[in-house]
């Protein structure tokens, strides 16, 4: 075989990898022969047909990975004693090469290849193949051996029947069995002391676990849709149930039996009016396979509560979607949330009542002071006397605007919002001229206030009204272990280090309402949005909206 030089079967789905291979084989081992397979199939026929003296195989590959074709190969009794060596571009990934030894590789071989390294495989793995045919060659010939030599044995058990000595040979083979099963019954009752005391273990955790969901608030469950199945099918839910907690039973008001008998028994528990948004959230976590969340109104017992179901999916071994999940009765949260409406619905009211009210006695004021002004035409003293109950008059309108702004903060539920769109509806309230303007945050959404608009509205007015020469205004955002930040940026004096704090304080901005960066803070927080200056003085003034985690999705990833 060395004059010869080795037979090597390479199965790799790159070519690239297959030319840099061959040419290393051609230079250290001249004589080699060398072929080629590009996916898994391809390469067991190869080897049944060339017999080689080693499979050079690499691990991640299309239709049938390297860790299959390893198995495939160790069980084919043609092929199981030619060693395998496996191509991994990873020298430390020890995970992979444990896998590798598990599906019976005998060597790795790192990418990029290294001559030394790959000549040594190679040689190493031609003896294991040398050693494994002469033992190949050995069983059969202490088969051939056992076959005549027990033909022998028999033939003199045969003439010896009526002899003692078959006797003796007899009672010596009976005590050998003996101790045999005495120490097969003794490993045997060993093993089924450790598979009683692993099954007792088992049992023990799965009953904690389950203590401990029923403990909790929320009804816990667990659905199976098959493999290669949908969760609607028909406009109906396609499942079985794997686990069902006693809180879910209590939540639903329906037995465990009930349930596992009809799964779409909590469908049945739906509102009406709610089943089609149930539904579609339903259609849209199947298809995406992703976080499934639905809040609203069912029946349980004949009184119209509030429930929220959340859930996650897991596809198992087989294929299965197991989806798990918890029930929440929101009932009390629902009307503590409905109560709070109406009461800032009521106060909002009151607010501008009172507002109008103010601004008509501001009105006839300011009337009187600049009649007051015209009759005291030459009254210097006087006159400057009114033109501070002036200012003061129109401070306190100020403030009445501004607490118009507030009035309207919080009065609506938040939510999900376009980026991109709300960015383009707080421009179309100003006129920004010849300013060039980048909003580059499509498909971001985030869950905000509907006063996220004047929000945005009051940043590029700050820019206007404090930027002093923008002439570009840029809006981008970027993923962070903490949520998404959402970057506007212009290209104006910025802010000196001393204000980039106190322009968040209350008194601070312009005198309009929607430009006060306190105001934009304030809408931004109802949602745990954060909000910071972070630009550099005379390049620009830099604003970094931090969104939570929860608090933003991609359009397609939520409904």
């Amino acid at each position: 075989m060395e004059n010869n030089g080795p037979v090597v079967v390479a199965i790799d789905d790159n070519n690239d990898n297959l030319v840099v291979l061959k040419a290393f084989m051609k230079d250290a081992f001249p004589g080699a022969m060398v072929f080629f397979a590009t996916n898994g199939k391809n390469g067991i026929e190869l080897a049944l047909l060339k017999n080689p003296d080693v499979i050079l195989l690499d691990i991640l590959m299309p239709e049938m990975d390297g860790y299959e074709v390893c198995r495939q190969l160790k069980k084919d009794p043609n092929l199981s004693h030619i060693p395998v060596v496996f191509l991994t571009a990873l020298r430390d990934d020890k995970k992979s090469r444990i896998r590798a030894l598990e599906a019976g590789g005998e060597g790795f071989i790192s990418k990029p290849f290294e001559e030394a390294e790959l000549v040594a495989q190679i040689r190493a793995m031609v003896k294991i193949k040398a050693a494994n045919e002469r033992q190949l060659r050995e069983k059969e010939d202490l088969t051939v051996l056992v076959a005549d030599r027990t033909a022998q044995l028999e033939k003199e058990l045969a003439e010896r029947k009526k002899t003692g000595q078959e006797l003796t040979e007899a009672n010596r083979a009976l005590k050998e069995n003996k101790t045999a099963l005495l120490n097969m019954l003794e490993d045997l009752n060993q093993e089924v002391k450790a598979r009683k005391s692993n099954e007792l273990a088992l049992a023990e955790s799965e009953a904690l676990l389950i203590d401990i969901v029923n403990t909790l608030p929320a009804g816990v469950y667990r659905i199976r849709v098959a493999a290669n199945q949908p969760l609607l099918y028909e406009g109906k839910l396609n499942f079985s149930y794997d686990f069902i907690s006693d809180r879910y039973c209590e939540l639903t008001g329906r037995p465990r039996s009930e349930l596992e008998a009809d799964p779409l028994l909590t469908l049945k528990l739906i509102h009406p009016e709610d089943v089609n948004a149930f539904i579609e959230e339903n259609r849209r976590a199947d298809l995406t396979l992703s976080r499934f969340a639905w809040e609203g109104r069912m029946t349980i017992k004949g009184q119209v509560l509030y429930g929220r179901i959340e859930s996650l999916p897991r596809v198992a071994v087989n294929g299965d979607k197991l989806w798990t999940g918890v029930f929440y009765d929101v009932t009390a949260r629902k009307l503590t949330e409905d109560t709070l409406m109406r009461v800032n619905q009521k106060l909002n009211v009151l607010s501008d009542l009172t507002r109008r009210d103010l601004t008509s006695q501001i009105f006839i004021l300011k009337s009187y002071v600049e009649l007051a002004k015209k009759q005291s035409a030459g009254l210097e003293p006087v006159l400057e006397i009114l033109q501070k109950i002036d200012r003061v008059v129109r401070s306190i309108h100020d403030i009445s605007e501004i607490s118009k702004d507030f009035q309207n903060m919080g009065a609506k539920s938040p939510a999900w919002q376009n980026v991109n769109m709300t960015l383009l509806f707080g421009l179309s309230h100003i006129t920004i001229g010849n300013i060039q303007h980048s909003l580059e945050t499509e498909p971001l959404e985030i869950f905000a206030d509907p006063l996220l608009e004047k929000a945005f509205q009051g940043l590029f007015e700050n820019s206007i009204a404090h930027g002093d020469h923008v002439t570009r205004i840029r809006v981008w955002d970027r993923e962070t272990p903490d949520g998404v930040v959402i970057t506007y940026e212009d290209d104006g004096a910025g802010i000196s280090p001393e204000r980039k704090v106190q322009v968040f304080l209350r008194g601070e901005g312009t005198r309009t309402s929607v430009r006060s960066l306190f105001f934009i803070q304030e809408i931004l927080d109802i949602t745990g949005i954060t909000i910071r200056e972070n630009g550099e003085p005379g390049k620009g003034a830099r604003f970094e909206m931090t969104v939570p985690k929860v608090a933003w999705r991609m359009t397609g990833d939520g409904a």
